[in-house]
């Protein structure tokens, strides 16, 4: 089956910027596609306003390459959309993330329960999505890195479409399971983010 996908575009409205609740001054923009031709026009105006903006793009879904792009030339992320959905994503990035709103999304627990885990156990499960725009090129590369990085462990892909939390129990050797795909996962399953790997790791 085809399948189109067509880009909405929307207009946005500067004054839904309530920038005296930003207390960073060089901030990232990421937008998702309705906004990103909005970009420009929003770094302008947060130029006059005396912010130094450097625009990083769109981010869709778990895909947050455009931000990890900018990550070390800002201080700040300030995403253009609504919903926390997106912004989620990119908390591993280890940077404040600033709504429309001049909230600040609140850092997320990490696991440090699933890490000590990954610590300990010998037999790694790699989960990899097989639906558009997720690992699937990079999973033969991100398992050599974990071998590499942690030789005393063994490293097994599990690839899927969607998701049965059940079937998971059909491999009672995994000792600890790592999750490429959408961070979100590990809201429902005990699972470590892979992004959350690396955050741990780098601080060891």
């Amino acid at each position: 089956m085809e399948v189109m996908f067509v880009p909405a575009k929307a207009e946005f409205d500067l004054d839904d910027l309530k920038l005296d609740r930003i207390k960073h001054k060089k901030l990232g923009l990421i937008t998702t596609v309705q906004f990103v031709d909005e970009l420009p026009k929003i770094k302008n105006h947060l130029t006059e306003k005396g912010f130094e903006a450097v625009i990083g793009g769109e981010i869709l879904g778990c895909r947050i390459d455009k931000a990890k792009e900018i990550k070390d030339k800002v201080d700040a992320f300030l995403f253009i959309g609504s919903g926390h959905f997106h912004p989620i994503a990119m908390q591993g990035l280890g940077k404040p993330i600033y709504l429309p709103s001049g909230e600040i999304m609140k850092d997320k627990k990490k696991s440090k329960a699933m890490w000590i885990k990954f610590l300990s156990a010998k037999q790694i499960g790699i989960m990899i999505s097989l639906k558009p725009g997720q690992r699937i090129k990079q999973a033969e590369k991100i398992k050599q890195g974990l071998e590499k990085k942690y030789p005393d462990k063994k490293f097994y892909l599990f690839l899927f479409d969607t998701l049965d939390i059940k079937q998971m129990t059909n491999f009672p050797f995994i000792e600890a399971w790592v999750n490429t795909a959408c961070p979100r996962i590990s809201d429902d399953v005990k699972v470590l983010n892979y992004e959350d790997l690396v955050l741990f790791a780098d601080h060891l």
